[in-house]
């Protein structure tokens, strides 16, 4: 049985997946790194591979210890999936969503949704975002009010 950290157990330091590759969105190898958990959606800088244009983190295959690579427009999109997520309102009262610490809130559509926890839900966003990553916490308001929250699901 693995160590106890207080939190959750902690696999044998040999069982963390090291070494995959670099590709990109074709599947062509273009590196290696030394493992996925080192990588954000939406890295640029430490990447390790260089090309005639900037490389972005796209995605992170954990199941293939392989990250997916390419250009910054390839990060855009106006949908972003959320598992699981919590409401305190209505989903009528969602106007924005934050989808990092500090950055600006990003207006939605109304989300369909009761007050309570949801599995999972799609928003709609009103303008294309680059890099909405997986993992991290998407935070819904309406003006200076909270009034749900989500995990960003991978894709």
């Amino acid at each position: 049985m693995p160590p106890f950290d207080g939190i959750r157990a902690v696999p044998p330091f040999d069982a963390i997946p090291s070494g995959g590759d670099i590709v990109d969105r074709d599947g062509r190898v273009l590196g290696r790194h030394s493992g996925h958990h080192g990588f954000t959606v939406g890295q640029r800088r430490g990447i390790g591979v260089s090309a005639a244009e900037p490389l972005y983190v796209l995605s992170k295959d954990a199941r293939r210890n392989r990250v997916v690579v390419g250009p910054r427009a390839a990060l855009a999109t106006r949908r972003v999936g959320l598992s699981p997520v919590h409401m305190h309102r209505a989903g009528s009262a969602v106007q924005a969503v934050r989808l990092r610490y500090g950055a600006p809130a990003i207006p939605c559509t109304s989300v369909e949704a009761d007050a309570g926890v949801h599995e999972s839900l799609v928003l709609e966003l009103d303008r294309d975002v680059r890099g909405a990553a997986p993992g991290q916490t998407a935070c819904l308001t309406r003006g200076d009010l909270v009034v749900g929250w989500g995990t960003i699901a991978g894709g």
